[in-house]
């Protein structure tokens, strides 16, 4: 028995060191998106090891867990979150391309009432669904597609110098575009970044990051970057997005809001992120229901 704790531990030891080299590898990207299940495992050891008087395999373990706990301190919640009438609400959701609850997706949408929705898997059947919002947001962009890139953006107000733009290799979409709310104008930016499940498609998908990156400084001013970036905030890679930048996760303060799987309760993690510029005060920041989906939508209420 004692040999087999020390094999285990010794086992996440290895795979915890492993997380930390997302940067080069995506399998290793893959190991960092599950740092809070180690946490919950090097506390599990912690025990045995004090019971084995395991010392030095203790203290790795004791390590791991302030390394961890620093790592999410900044995203626990620290109070209330308090949204007016008078903020803007944006909603980022993932709806996912084979959903079969449109109409559940429909009512949510309306119920939710947000001034700007951006959607991801929008395929021509999804876009003629939600031909149905056209009355409550007279401006929108939608790029349907037949694989599960499709975006589409609603808003109640104009897109100014909206843009589509798009990824050489695969053709992966963003969307880029301005809106004006009273005196004030905002840049908007929705992407949805392919899954890294190979080398070629984790390169892409960091070109696609450091593609996001450089529009921030294109676009000066307030800006709110959404989506599913397909990319966990435990992962060094986020940081091709926001390096060298004023852009602040939306949920530092708020709590960690693990967006996927939606359909797995012991298997979750945020992958869904908005991130805004720091002359951007953010009201409250929570997540929304799946609505069918394998994603929890991102409602954000930012002051205007």
């Amino acid at each position: 028995m004692k040999g087999l704790v020390v094999s285990f531990s010794i086992l996440t030891i290895c795979v915890y060191i492993i997380s930390y080299l997302s940067y080069f590898n995506w399998v290793f990207e893959l190991f960092s998106n599950f740092r809070m299940y180690y946490l919950y495992i090097s506390l599990l050891f912690v025990i045995t090891h004090l019971y084995f008087k395991q010392r030095y395999l203790l203290s790795i373990h004791l390590v791991f867990i302030i390394a961890i706990i620093l790592e999410i301190a900044p995203f626990l919640s620290v109070g209330s979150q308090l949204s007016s009438n008078n903020d803007i609400k944006i909603i980022s959701a993932n709806i996912l391309s084979q959903n079969n609850e449109k109409q559940l997706v429909l009512d949510w949408l309306v119920h939710e009432d947000a001034d700007v929705v951006f959607l991801m898997e929008i395929t021509p059947e999804w876009d003629e669904s939600l031909g149905k919002l056209d009355s409550i947001y007279p401006h929108h962009l939608t790029v349907p597609r037949l694989d599960n890139f499709g975006l589409a953006l609603y808003s109640k107000v104009p897109l100014n110098e909206s843009r589509i733009l798009e990824r050489p290799f695969q053709r992966i979409p963003s969307i880029i575009t301005k809106l004006k709310f009273e005196h004030q104008e905002y840049t908007f930016i929705g992407a949805h970044p392919e899954p890294p499940l190979g080398p070629m498609s984790f390169k892409e998908r960091n070109k696609h990051l450091e593609r996001l990156n450089e529009l921030v400084h294109i676009y000066p001013g307030p800006t709110i970057i959404a989506g599913d970036f397909n990319c966990s905030s435990f992962s060094w890679n986020l940081k091709r997005l926001t390096q060298n930048t004023n852009l602040k996760d939306s949920r530092l303060g708020k709590g960690l809001q693990n967006s996927w799987s939606a359909t797995l309760p012991f298997f979750r993690f945020a992958i869904d992120h908005c991130f805004v510029t720091d002359d951007i005060q953010i009201s409250s920041r929570n997540i929304g229901p799946a609505n069918g989906s394998d994603h929890y939508p991102i409602i954000l209420h930012i002051k205007k």
